[in-house]
């Protein structure tokens, strides 16, 4: 299954995960350096404050490079979510456009195929056409898809 196949076959699933990237980089909320250092600090005890010792520098040292990690960690994490989205977004626009290319009832009959709703049966009944038929046009589609991929330079690799 190429990337056209795998697109056409998972359309809906695939925008409803671009959606849901858009959300999560929309309302992405990294954990603060304040909340990480914060949990690495025990209470306040009532016994006397002892001097500076080599475990005390130890567990700043510590708290120190913790933040920097999670500081590290939370950009990956924003660098993953945008090239995913990003990734999904031009995959999807690129597929869109290659479907404008179709003429006439293919245009349409991909249009359907693409509703959440559609199956096989549905679009039997809506182009008062055989099964055969269906599996004929969804190849026609994806032959199409194919083509413009290829002239476009596009690849065909999931």
């Amino acid at each position: 299954m190429d990337k056209a196949e795998h697109i056409l076959t998972n359309y809906n699933e695939l925008k409803s995960d671009l959606a849901m990237l858009e959300y999560r980089l929309n309302h992405f909320k990294p954990v603060t350096e304040n909340e990480v250092i914060g949990s690495l600090v025990f209470e306040k005890s009532d016994e006397p404050k002892v001097k500076s010792t080599p475990t005390n520098q130890r567990s700043e040292m510590i708290a120190l490079n913790f933040r920097e990690k999670m500081i590290q960690e939370n950009e990956e994490l924003l660098a993953d979510l945008s090239q995913r989205y990003i990734r999904l977004a031009n995959d999807l626009d690129n597929f869109e456009m290659a479907l404008k290319f179709l003429k006439g009832d293919l245009y349409d009959f991909a249009q359907s195929m693409l509703k959440t709703d559609s199956n096989w049966d549905s679009l039997m009944r809506e182009f008062h056409i055989s099964r055969s038929t269906v599996r004929n046009w969804r190849r026609k589609v994806l032959d199409h898809i194919r083509e413009v991929y290829l002239k476009m330079g596009f690849s065909l690799e999931k």
